[in-house]
C-alpha cells in the first residue's frame, strides 16, 4: 500500500437529535435496497431533557452496511456518516467523484424520507497511507519542524486553517489535517507497520445560519473535495521527494 486513501467519511449533521426506533428501517428500506444494504441494529438507552428533567429514553442504534463492509451508513443522534473503506489490499476505492455522487443520492433519498429533517453542518473526510522507507519516514519530520531531534520515532501534527469555501460561497469551513508517524495497522492487515498517516476533515463552521438546499450542498462538497484532493497532493510532494 503506497500513498494510497484508506478511508472516506462524508458527514451530515442534521437539527433532530433523537434516537431511531423499529418504524426507521421501513423508511429506510429503500436506500437499503438501492445500495444493496444489510442492517444492523443495537438497542441503546440515553438521555432526553423533558419538562419534568432528564428522562432515559430507548432507542436503536442503527447501521446499514453492505455484506463485506466496505460501505457503512451510521445514524447517531444529530449525525449521519456515510462511509467507504478500504478491506483488502485488491480493494481499490473507486474516484471520489463517484463517491460524492453517491452521498448525493442518499442525501437525497433521506430528506424526501424525513422532510422534517433540515441539514445543519458538513464535513467531508480522507485519509491516506503512506508507506516510506527509513529514509523518508527519518526526513518528513524536518519538513514540518523547525527544532528536531534525530531520536524521534513517534510524532503527531495537526494544522486547523478557518477560511471562507470560496470566493462565491462565503460559509466558513474549517480545513483540518493531522500528519503523524506511528505503528499503524488498516483493518485487513495482520501487522501494523511504521508509516506515515495523514488525516483531513474539512467541516462548514457550527453556528452558522445556512439553507443547506441541493444546489449548496452539491457546492460544498465539490470545493470541499477539491481543497482535500489539493492539501493531500501537497504532503505527498513533501513526503516523497
Amino acid at each position: 500500500m503506497l500513498n494510497e486513501q484508506i478511508n472516506r467519511r462524508a458527514t451530515v449533521f442534521i437539527n433532530e437529535n433523537r434516537m431511531m426506533n423499529n418504524q426507521d428501517l421501513a423508511i429506510l428500506n429503500p436506500i437499503m435496497q438501492e445500495f444493496a444494504l444489510l442492517p444492523s441494529t443495537n438497542k441503546q438507552m440515553n438521555l432526553q431533557i423533558t419538562p419534568n428533567g432528564l428522562q432515559p429514553i430507548e432507542g436503536l442504534s442503527i447501521e446499514l452496511r453492505s455484506n463485506n463492509d466496505s460501505f457503512i451508513i451510521s445514524f447517531g443522534q444529530g449525525r449521519i456518516d456515510i462511509l467507504r473503506n478500504k478491506i483488502s489490499m485488491g480493494d481499490n476505492l473507486e474516484p471520489i467523484n463517484d463517491f460524492i455522487v453517491r452521498v448525493q443520492r442518499i442525501i437525497s433519498m433521506l430528506t424526501q424520507a424525513y422532510p422534517t429533517w433540515t441539514i445543519n453542518r458538513l464535513a467531508l473526510c480522507l485519509n491516506v497511507c503512506f508507506d516510506l522507507d527509513v529514509e523518508h519516514l527519518v526526513s518528513s519530520y524536518h519538513k514540518f519542524v523547525v527544532k528536531d531531534s534525530p531520536n524521534t520515532v513517534e510524532w503527531r501534527l495537526r494544522n486547523v486553517i478557518r477560511k471562507p469555501l470560496s470566493e462565491e460561497i462565503p460559509i466558513l469551513v474549517n480545513q483540518v489535517s493531522t500528519v503523524s508517524r506511528s505503528f499503524f495497522q488498516t483493518s485487513f492487515e495482520q501487522l501494523p507497520l511504521e508509516r506515515i498517516l495523514v488525516e483531513t476533515d474539512f467541516n462548514t463552521v457550527m453556528g452558522q445560519e445556512i439553507n443547506f438546499n441541493p444546489e449548496l450542498i452539491a457546492a460544498v462538497w465539490e470545493a470541499t473535495k477539491t481543497d482535500t484532493l489539493l492539501l493531500i497532493e501537497e504532503y505527498n510532494r513533501l513526503l516523497t521527494e
